[in-house]
C-alpha cells in the first residue's frame, strides 16, 4: 500500500479503523489501474488539489505523478487547465453583475 499522507497518519492515531478504510478507498481510486491508468488518476487528483489550494497535496501528488511517469510538461498542462476552469468560472459568476 502507498504511504499515507501526513494528515491521514495523524488521524490514524485517533481512529485507526476509519483511516484504514479511507486508505483502502484511496489506494483503489489513485493507485490501482482501471479504466484510467495510475498516472492519469494522479494528474486528476493533482488538479483537484490545485483547485482547492492544497499546497501539501500538490507537492505530494506531483511527486507521485512523476513516479508514475508524468513529466513537467504534463504537470504544466494540468496547471493550464486548472487556471482556465477557475478563470472561466470567475467570469461566469462575475457576468451576473452585468445588466
Amino acid at each position: 500500500m502507498t504511504p499515507l499522507p501526513p494528515f491521514l497518519q495523524k488521524l490514524a492515531a485517533f481512529d485507526a479503523a476509519f483511516v484504514e478504510q479511507a486508505a483502502a478507498i484511496r489506494e483503489q481510486a489513485y493507485y490501482t489501474p482501471s479504466a484510467l491508468d495510475v498516472k492519469t488518476k494522479l494528474l486528476i487528483a493533482l488538479a483537484l488539489d490545485v483547485a482547492h489550494g492544497s499546497e501539501e497535496g500538490v507537492q505530494l501528488l506531483s511527486a507521485r505523478a512523476r513516479d508514475a511517469g508524468a513529466n513537467d510538461a504534463e504537470i504544466a498542462d494540468v496547471l493550464r487547465v486548472c487556471y482556465s476552469v477557475a478563470g472561466l468560472q470567475c467570469l461566469s459568476t462575475g457576468a451576473k453583475a452585468l445588466n
